[in-house]
């Protein structure tokens, strides 16, 4: 939808498929609720399976195809190939917020490159209305994983930058905030990036190391940095929460504030991958499974709650 729907004579019309784009939407997410419940014990039954299969979860990442192949240096393919042991999709509140998921991926203790067994990357699912104009997508905070030192780092120090620029950016944006809060607050003019004065918290130093690294190394463990969309729905639910009756009556009288900027794309494309591990890799692994049964058996994969 676009902005220029309000004044189409058809107004009306729109008003009613936006209002049933909600049913179906809260529709599909009672039937998710119900598919996790009937599919859960079933995934538990399966990775108790496959935890007796080493080289399952290596091969399904081999044989899944140039959506997740791009993506992995042969630095990583060496790590994942001798270390990855399982790969799980884990609802934290299935009923309240079902669509909510963290990607949880386990190694071999003491695979010499990662501190401990396990990484896990929490997305949560995010819908924004205003007006005629409507938003979803995930969003998630970087990971940052522990190498054993670093030279082991596969993403040559990009994972530990990204989340030291999200930390200030966070703080920033909580800060914008705080102050949109105050009586009287009036948005600054815009500030062209070639006129901002050197920051305090060395964000734009930061952000140039971060972005000459990634022109140089690339590794699927930047994945774990990304965070989509972070700040801008940190700033449009604050607005949402904390707008008062006043200032919904000045709405018209104000300029309109830009959110805050998200920063560099650490891993373009993070959520199609997200949404790839959960609809795709995990629900059918058995199907992407190379090594099928000598008797060659059809195995059926299982449906994706997601």
């Amino acid at each position: 939808m676009n902005s220029t729907m309000s004044e189409s004579p058809h107004k009306e019309a729109y008003a009613q498929l936006a209002e049933l784009e909600l049913e179906f939407d809260q529709a599909e997410t009672e039937l998710l609720k119900h598919q996790i419940r009937l599919f859960t014990p079933l995934y538990t039954r399966r990775s108790a399976v496959l935890s007796t299969i080493p080289t399952f979860w290596p091969m399904i990442f081999e044989n899944f195809g140039p959506e997740i192949d791009e993506h992995i240096s042969a630095e990583d393919w060496a790590f994942l190939g001798e270390n990855l042991i399982s790969l799980d999709i884990h609802r934290p509140d299935p009923e309240m917020a079902p669509r909510n998921f963290d990607i949880v991926f386990g190694f071999k203790e003491g695979n010499g490159v990662i501190k401990g067994t396990e990484l896990r990357k929490r997305f949560v699912y995010k819908s924004l209305r205003d007006g005629d104009e409507r938003w979803t997508g995930l969003v998630s905070e970087p990971v940052t994983v522990e190498w054993v030192n670093e030279e082991k780092d596969l993403t040559v120090g990009i994972n530990a930058l990204a989340a030291k620029i999200f930390e200030i950016r966070k703080a920033r944006t909580q800060k914008k905030i705080e102050e949109k809060k105050k009586p009287g607050y009036k948005p600054p003019k815009p500030v062209k990036p070639e006129e901002l004065e050197a920051d305090e918290d060395g964000l734009a130093e930061f952000e140039l190391e971060l972005e000459e690294k990634l022109n140089q190394y690339q590794s699927f463990f930047n994945w774990f940095s990304w965070c989509g969309e972070y700040f801008m729905v940190m700033e449009k639910e604050a607005e949402k929460t904390e707008k008062s009756k006043e200032r919904e009556e000045k709405a018209e009288e104000e300029e309109e504030e830009a959110p805050e900027f998200d920063g560099i794309d650490v891993f373009p494309n993070g959520e199609k991958i997200a949404y790839l591990f959960a609809e795709d890799m995990y629900p059918n692994a058995l199907k992407h499974f190379g090594e099928l049964p000598a008797w060659n058996l059809p195995i059926p994969s299982i449906p994706s709650p997601v």
